[in-house]
Parts: C-alpha cells; structure tokens; sequence
C-alpha cells in the first residue's frame, strides 16, 4: 500500500467536498468551498508526486498563501458556473457527462466540447485550462442545497437529494424532472441508485434509509434499526451499491456503541447482514469499486495467499469473487473491506487534519482517492495481492458504450433486470422514459441535419450582411463529442 497527498489538487485551500474518476477514462472532477468543478488528469498528478518525491520534494501543501493549483500542468478545467459551494460531483456511467450540485440549489450537468470558448464565466480570463466543457444542463427545483447525486445506470436519468428532505429523479435527455419522491422527515444526504435499476436508496436526518421503486417510484421500504443512533453533526450520508447489486453499504450506523457501515443484503430483504466496525466516530461516506475481484494468481496458476495475514486469514472464501468498499470517517480515515471478510483489509488512521468528505475508486480498482475538510486529496494505492486481483467482464454492463455513441446499453431498463430471480416475476419499466435511449439516437441524426442547412445571409441598411441565427433545438448535449 503507498498513500500518496496529492498538492496540486487545491480549491483555494478551501475544504473538497467531492471527488469522483472517470470510468472509462482518466479524469478526476473535484467541487468544493471556492464554488469550482475542476477536471484533473490523474495520470499527470501521480507522475507529478511520484517524481517530487523521488525528488525529495514535500507533498504536503505546506504554508504556502498562494494556490498553485491553476498553473497545474494536471488541470484540465476550471468549471464555473455554480454561484455557491459545490457539495457533489459524479460522472456518468459512460464517462462523457459530468453532473453537480451545490449550495445554490442547483443540478449541472457538463459535457466535453471542442469549442476553445469553453465553459469561461464572462469576463474571466482563460487561464491555463486546456479542456473544454461546457453546461449542457441546468435542472432546478430543489428548495434548498443539493447534497448528493447519482446516475441511472443506463445514464439517461439522474437523482439528486437535498436538505428540503426531497428527493428528485431527473430525465437527463429532456432536462425535466419525472418524479419528486417524498417521505423523508429529515435532511437528505445520500443517494444511490440500484445498479439492477429496480431501486433507488436514500438516507437521511431522520434516521432511516428508505428504498424507492423505479416502476412507479414508489416507497418499496422503510430501514430504520441500525441508524436510530446516529447524530445530525455530519455533512453526507452517502451510501453504494455493490457493483452485483447484492449489498448497500450505509454509513451513519450503530452497533451498540461502536460507529459502522451496515451492509443491507438483498437476499435478506434488506435486513443488516454485517456491520463494519474500525472507525472511532460516524462513517460519512461508502462507495464499492466498481467491478469485482478474485484471488490474484501467480505464473504457476497458484492462488497468492499474500492477503491471509496472521493465524486468522482475512478472506473467508478464497475462490468467491468478492467486492471492495471504502468507507470514510469524521474521524479523518479511510478503511477498505471485502463483502467476504469481517474485518478491514486497512484502516489508514489520520490520514487528514479534518473529517472525510468523500471517497471514489481509481479507474483500474487498484487505488482510493479521498477528499476532506481541510482542503487536500490523498491518492491510496493497493497492489492485487493486497486487496485482490479486478476480475475482467465483471464491470456492470451499463458501462459498455453502444456503438452509435449515445446512451449507454441497454438502453431498456428490462435488459438490466433479464438475470434478477424476482420474486414476483415482474420487470421493471421506467416510467416516462422507456424509450429515453432509444430516441436519443433518431433526435440526434435530425439535429445534425438541421445544423447542416444552409444558414440565411440578409443585407443590412449599412450593407453588411448578417447571419441569422439558427435553432437547433434543446437536444444538444446529447450529441456531445466524447472525451478523448
């Protein structure tokens, strides 16, 4: 394990309240106090730490007054748009979007642009960023801060929470809102959507995590036991599915006097199956890597039995693939499990000066990245005989882009649910969207052929000709070039 600081990363020394890596891809967007989305290249920030350290350069930020984050070769774009902090940032399941939200009550969602103008605010210099992007959507309708987002799995929708204890689902492709879930007595800070696209989790001040149905957005369940507990002192809430769609990991929960995650199985109906006890204050945030892992194995076909430590070995089931998740504290660490262990593969104490904010995966499943109140970003890596070996194919299959290149497949949400054994036998459909990915496609060849029409040149009374501006209609974004 090496854990690394990552300097250059920097909101004008203000506290990071999100982060998230592109999958696929290899960009990091982090939001925070200064009121900035900023894109980051990962593979220029770990070549950079890695050389300052060989160097013997400091990787601390030190007393510097000055943010050097702007003249960063690593920064690829300053986004500025939201007029207040920027609480969450996560990209969409195919990577080309980038959606938001902050204090000023507001959902953006950015798309990659080859336009030089790119997402400058007026009047503001260009600076040294080097990508473009652009807002490609503004969805409003909160009443009060935006705490935590999430995309559909098929990335035609998105849901958003607040601290006016709704919750939003949005239809990203027609920039309107389907459905407003209401329930919650209590500030909302954490939301994830089902990766089998049949439920949507939330959780809460009021001290519950309730499941609602995507077929009519429905409450599905009520779970109250493991949090009753747990204090309002925190900023998120923010729980995962695991990428098989088995577990929901939730923090904020109790285990008589002992901080935890809960694990809630879906073979159990959502019963707290194991609790993850290793944090001395409240779990704030958990989020499972993305894909699953195996036992790594040597050139021989010899499993390594490296991640056995001591008499008692960590793993339970060595030939049962597994997932990873992390979890983050107000007590400024990090901790990494295994859905096949009771006890943590690490636990990294005072890695930060203040609490937690978030935690996201590196691309590959091999590294941690996490963000926190004082203003800095730590880069943990794991080799796989630590943590275990990423299986190939086992990335959910929402994330394999379609080959026209516009909503991700399945573009039915029937597909996701083909290999669930329901128990009612029913299949999901989303309402007012099932053709939401399938329609992208014919939307988008006729706004190009709109854009190719010839554009009307008249002569003005001073003899200058004029172009007349064309519409091409509000389905933009979605013909989106993707990220290199």
């Amino acid at each position: 394990m090496r854990v690394k600081r990552l300097s250059e990363v920097s909101h004008s020394f203000l506290p990071v309240f999100s982060l998230d890596v592109q999958n696929p891809g290899n960009r990091l967007a982090t939001g925070g106090n200064d009121n900035r989305v900023k894109i980051w290249d990962v593979g220029v920030l770990v070549s950079e730490e890695k050389e300052k350290k060989e160097s013997g350069g400091s990787l601390s930020i030190g007393n510097s007054s000055l943010d050097q984050s702007e003249s960063s070769p690593a920064l690829l774009a300053v986004l500025c748009n939201h007029s207040a902090p920027v609480n969450v940032v996560r990209w969409s399941p195919d990577g080309r979007y980038l959606a938001s939200g902050g204090d000023d009550r507001c959902v953006l969602v950015f798309y990659y642009s080859t336009s030089s103008l790119g997402n400058r605010a007026f009047g503001e210099s260009e600076g040294n960023s080097i990508e473009s992007w652009c807002l490609g959507a503004m969805l409003r309708g909160h009443e009060s801060n935006v705490t935590d987002l999430c995309w559909s799995p098929n990335g035609a929708f998105l849901v958003s929470c607040s601290l006016d204890n709704s919750v939003f689902v949005w239809d990203v492709t027609k920039r309107s809102r389907v459905a407003k879930l209401e329930g919650h007595l209590g500030f909302v800070k954490g939301v994830s959507w089902d990766p089998i696209n049949k439920f949507i989790a939330t959780a809460s001040d009021d001290h519950t995590v309730m499941l609602w149905r995507t077929d009519d957005w429905s409450l599905e369940q009520r779970i109250s036991g493991p949090f009753e507990k747990s204090g309002d002192n925190m900023f998120f809430r923010r729980l995962s599915w695991s990428p098989d769609g088995q577990l929901l990991a939730v923090p904020a929960a109790h285990q008589g006097k002992f901080h935890v995650a809960t694990l809630l199985s879906r073979n159990s109906q959502f019963e707290a199956s194991h609790s993850l006890v290793g944090h001395r204050q409240a779990v704030v945030v958990s989020r499972f890597a993305p894909g699953m892992y195996g036992i790594p194995q040597s050139k021989e076909g010899k499993k390594i039995d490296k991640m056995q430590e001591g008499k008692n070995g960590v793993l339970e089931d060595l030939d049962k693939a597994f997932s990873l998740c992390a979890l983050g504290s107000l007590d400024c660490g990090v901790s990494i499990w295994a859905s096949v262990s009771p006890r943590p593969l690490t636990v990294i104490k005072n890695l930060f000066q203040q609490a937690v904010h978030d935690v996201c995966w590196m691309a590959d499943g091999l590294g941690v990245l996490a963000c926190s109140g004082d203003g800095e970003v730590v880069a943990i890596s794991f080799l796989s005989s630590e943590i275990g070996q990423p299986l190939p194919n086992t990335i959910c299959p929402q994330r394999t882009p379609s080959a026209s290149h516009s909503l991700l497949i399945p573009q039915n949400p029937h597909h996701l649910v083909a290999g669930e054994n329901s128990r009612d036998g029913s299949r999901l459909s989303l309402p007012s969207a099932s053709n939401a990915g399938q329609s992208s496609v014919s939307d988008t060849v006729a706004e190009l052929e709109s854009a190719k029409r010839a554009q009307k040149v008249s002569l003005g009374k001073d003899g200058r000709k004029r172009i007349a501006p064309q519409f091409l209609g509000a389905g933009g974004m979605q013909h989106s070039q993707a990220p290199p």
